[in-house]
C-alpha cells in the first residue's frame, strides 16, 4: 500500500512538472517528446519500488521529497504566470497527501522492518 501511494504521489508531481514545462492542454502535451522524457525517471523508480529493489527503497524518502518540491514548483510557476492554478493546486494537494500517507504506512510496514528485497 505504501508503494502504491508513493507512485500516486510521484505521478501527480510528474504531471504537475510536465504541465509547467510543456505548454498547452494535457492531451496536446502528451504528443511532445519532453512529456515522455520527464516521465522516464518516475517509471524507472516506480518499477523498482513495486519490486522492492534496494536502490528504489533506499531513495523512497528522497523521491517523495523531490515529488513534493516538483509539485510545489508547478504550482508556483502557474501562480507566477497568472494561469489557472486550480489543477496545479490539486496536483500539489494530491502529492502532499499521498506522500504523507505513504510515509505513514511505510513506517509500520514489513519493508521498513526487514528492508528491501535482496
Amino acid at each position: 500500500m505504501a508503494a502504491g501511494l508513493a507512485v500516486v504521489a510521484g505521478l501527480a508531481a510528474a504531471v504537475s512538472v510536465t504541465a509547467c514545462l510543456v505548454p498547452g492542454p494535457h492531451g496536446a502535451a502528451r504528443a511532445q517528446p519532453l512529456y515522455w522524457l520527464s516521465m522516464l525517471p518516475l517509471v524507472w523508480w516506480a518499477n523498482g519500488l513495486v519490486r522492492f529493489e534496494p536502490r528504489a527503497v533506499r531513495c523512497w524518502r528522497a523521491a517523495l521529497a523531490l515529488a513534493c518540491l516538483g509539485a510545489g514548483a508547478g504550482l508556483a510557476a502557474a501562480l507566477w504566470r497568472a494561469e489557472d492554478w486550480t489543477l496545479p493546486a490539486l496536483g500539489f494537494a494530491v502529492t502532499l497527501a499521498s506522500a504523507g500517507a505513504s510515509l505513514a504506512v511505510h513506517r509500520d510496514s514489513l519493508v521498513a522492518r526487514e528492508g528491501p528485497a535482496r
